[in-house]
């Protein structure tokens, strides 16, 4: 998350300079957190949003995960991670629609595109052609549902 203001121009100069063998994923743009309900995920994503900008920035709904949707995203939102909350596996399947080819924010020299968080309760079983694009982080804690309730309350300080 950190790094996410600078990834796109780590991407765009490293790509200048790729072995002739390399698949040039080094920088993904995309990770997802994943885990049970009540894990903490988008408590994680908003504690970071609120760190860097002193703010945390709104949510993407996860039916906004169209792959034409978050080519827009990739053009509009300048620099950010971008959260989107809540995807479920038929949400996924669509994923390597736009997770496999970012080559035209390189080629289109795009310097200041942001980075993708999705977050889930079911994203059990990726795809290769998805899972080797993407960084992948399990969280295996859950509150109990009290517990939650309670947090939620506080949550963004």
């Amino acid at each position: 998350m950190f790094a996410s203001p600078f990834f796109a121009r780590l991407r765009y100069f490293y790509n200048r300079i790729l072995p002739a063998n390399s698949t040039g994923k080094t920088f993904p743009m995309y990770m997802i957190l994943r885990g049970g309900k009540n894990g903490g995920k988008s408590s994680i994503v908003a504690t970071g949003q609120k760190l860097m900008f002193d703010r945390v920035l709104p949510t993407i709904s996860a039916k906004d995960t169209a792959p034409s949707k978050i080519e827009s995203f990739k053009l509009t939102i300048k620099g950010c991670p971008i959260l989107i909350d809540d995807v479920t596996n038929r949400n996924l399947q669509y994923m390597k629609e736009f997770v496999k080819d970012d080559s035209s924010l390189i080629n289109g020299k795009i310097l200041d595109h942001g980075t993708f968080i999705f977050t889930s309760n079911d994203a059990d079983h990726l795809r290769q052609e998805i899972s080797k694009r993407v960084v992948v982080f399990t969280i295996k804690n859950q509150l109990d549902e009290d517990i939650a309730t309670k947090q939620l309350a506080t949550r963004y300080f």
